[in-house]
């Protein structure tokens, strides 16, 4: 999907100060924030687990189990840099416009159902530089055409558990890590006005732009088109690692188009797992024949090595 990624001022936003720690146990800062909300919800699904060598999925991705959630009804703005958003339960959309921003152990459901393309987590501030989400899940509660879920660049993000939205993430810039992370239920609509009236191409990540982005040890389950979609609709790409994921379903599992520019290099697969559901049946991974690759240790679940197809 290629459909532009803008950010909606739906509600007054608010504009979190440096350093400050949003917990379970109390809000920091009032007078930024208003009375602290009294409702709490818990997070029910298993602890968070970091090592690599476990895949990705319900009981080891987003809040940890016990978790004490605070909830916050709303948009969060976050303007000042350090500022740590913890154990939140947040019924708006968060906008990063700083630098070492950590958002964790919280769930973002955003807000009203969207009008125009839109994202619950908003990282495409030249400022915001440096984000790092872990231990926490993005889980849209109002979807539809419109609703993508965490967009941006220059981030971190790690044991996330990101689903329902259209997109399940976008990056469109470089300096980006995702790991350890769980992508899965995106939302298709057999009628999309970002594609004229046509079927939604629904992604699980979606990858428009950036140099130097490595998505490692993740469970990637496509949508309709693809789990993971990697096009330069929003600038070049290069020096992109795929490493130790899981991936299936999708038309292909994992797409690689140079367009609208000429040539891609610097793309590396290696010792990723595939599950035979695509829909074209056998296609792992496929990619216009323009792009510079190296790929190694690519297997099927049945431990049969995966061919990379190319065309254009």
């Amino acid at each position: 999907m290629s459909k532009p990624r803008t950010q909606s001022s739906r509600t007054a936003a608010v504009a979190l100060g440096a350093g400050l720690l949003l917990t379970a146990g109390g809000i920091a800062a009032q007078s930024a924030l208003g009375s602290a909300p009294t409702t709490t919800t818990t997070a029910s699904h298993g602890p968070a687990i970091a090592t690599a060598a476990v895949q990705p999925g319900s009981t080891n991705t987003g809040v940890p189990a016990g978790t004490k959630l605070t909830i916050h009804s709303g948009d969060i703005s976050v303007t000042k840099a350090g500022t740590v958003l913890s154990g939140l339960d947040i019924r708006g959309s968060v906008l990063i416009h700083a630098a070492n921003v950590v958002i964790k152990n919280s769930i973002i459901r955003g807000g009203a159902a969207p009008t125009h393309n839109h994202c619950i987590l908003v990282d495409t501030d030249s400022k915001g530089t440096n984000l790092l989400v872990q231990d926490s899940e993005f889980a849209p509660t109002h979807v539809n055409v419109y609703q993508n879920n965490f967009c941006g660049s220059h981030f971190t993000a790690n044991r996330i558990n990101s689903h329902t939205g259209v997109d399940t993430m976008d990056i469109n810039g470089g300096s980006v890590l995702v790991e350890n992370s769980w992508f899965h239920g995106t939302t298709h609509y057999s009628v999309d006005p970002n594609h004229g009236g046509g079927p939604s191409h629904n992604d699980a990540i979606q990858v428009t732009a950036g140099v130097g982005i490595k998505i490692i040890n993740n469970t990637i389950s496509g949508g309709a088109n693809s789990a993971l979609m990697i096009s330069q609709d929003a600038g070049k790409v290069s020096s992109l690692t795929m490493s130790g994921n899981y991936i299936g379903e999708g038309s292909c599992s994992v797409r690689i188009d140079d367009k609208p520019l000429s040539g891609m290099s610097g793309i590396s697969l290696t010792s990723n797992r595939f599950s035979k559901d695509q829909t074209i049946s056998g296609c792992a991974v496929l990619m216009t024949m323009r792009i510079s690759y190296s790929a190694s240790g690519n297997v099927w679940t049945d431990g049969s090595a995966v061919a990379i197809k190319r065309y254009g």
